[in-house]
């Protein structure tokens, strides 16, 4: 028998998780009545066997949270779209709550529930809103590539760090004579031979791992089966939200090439005579 006061005037009252939600007033719960409660738990545990509430130390807790941050952080990284990222998250946050609540029926284990689901979708919607900042940077660094190539007569391309074709002006498609829309769908690989998609691939990763300007000559077959030697010159610049591109200008020099090898071979005649 417990004997102590109930009445509000005392205050001897406590605010428990017991006592209602956000937004209506709580009832609170008197010092004795806690006291009950205390009692019956280790009465139970004693007599009935009842698993007494566990938990873990404050370093645990603190890695089960973190844990759950890194899960929101990769997921939204890893996934493209927001809506996917949001819906992969809630489901996470349920299967959170439910674990929580398995674990605390079962085993008598009470494990934060709202920390983890917090950092869940704190750090998930700080990646979505970096990544949607990435992609707003890239949209206007790539129109403002488009409006400056456009300008320039010579064959001009943009690649990412994936090698991939983003911006083309059009007196690169002419060259190579496919329209745009193709040659931004295909990589090297589906336009150009291998021993030429090699060459280029090459070309294109050494000025990324390098950070610096190259110029080179190299061969390639155009749409019509026409062969070209040419200039190619190829630099890194990176926008404001640190997205690299590599632009790369090319120069025909075929023409220039036969007649070079015209004068030497009129040069090698001159001398056998």
């Amino acid at each position: 028998i417990l004997i102590g006061h109930t009445a509000s005037s005392i205050k001897d009252v406590h605010q428990t998780s017991y006592n209602g939600g956000l937004f209506n007033n709580p009832q609170q719960t008197s010092g004795v009545e806690l006291q009950a409660n205390f009692l019956s738990q280790i009465l139970s545990a004693a007599l009935e066997g009842r698993n007494s509430i566990k938990v873990w130390s404050e370093t645990g807790e603190w890695l089960w949270i973190f844990i759950w941050s890194l899960v929101g952080a990769n997921l939204a990284w890893k996934l493209r779209s927001p809506e996917g990222s949001v819906l992969s998250m809630l489901a996470i946050a349920f299967s959170i709550k439910g674990f929580c609540y398995l674990a605390f029926v079962v085993g008598g284990w009470w494990l934060p529930v709202v920390p983890p689901i917090l950092s869940l979708f704190g750090s998930g919607s700080a990646i979505l809103f970096y990544r949607a900042r990435l992609q707003e940077e890239f949209k206007r660094s790539t129109e403002f590539l488009q409006s400056v190539i456009d300008a320039i007569p010579d064959p001009v391309f943009v690649k990412d760090i994936n090698h991939r074709r983003i911006v083309l002006n059009q007196a690169y498609c002419r060259f190579i004579g496919y329209p745009l829309e193709e040659l931004l769908s295909k990589t090297d690989y589906d336009l150009f031979s291998q021993e030429q998609a090699d060459i280029f691939w090459n070309h294109d990763e050494l000025v990324f791992q390098q950070n610096q300007q190259q110029e080179t000559e190299e061969t390639f077959t155009d749409a019509s089966g026409v062969t070209h030697v040419i200039a190619s010159k190829r630099s890194l610049h990176k926008d404001g939200a640190g997205n690299i591109f590599l632009v790369g200008v090319i120069r025909d020099i075929t023409e220039r090439k036969k007649m070079e090898k015209q004068l030497k071979q009129l040069a090698s005649e001159l001398e056998l005579e």
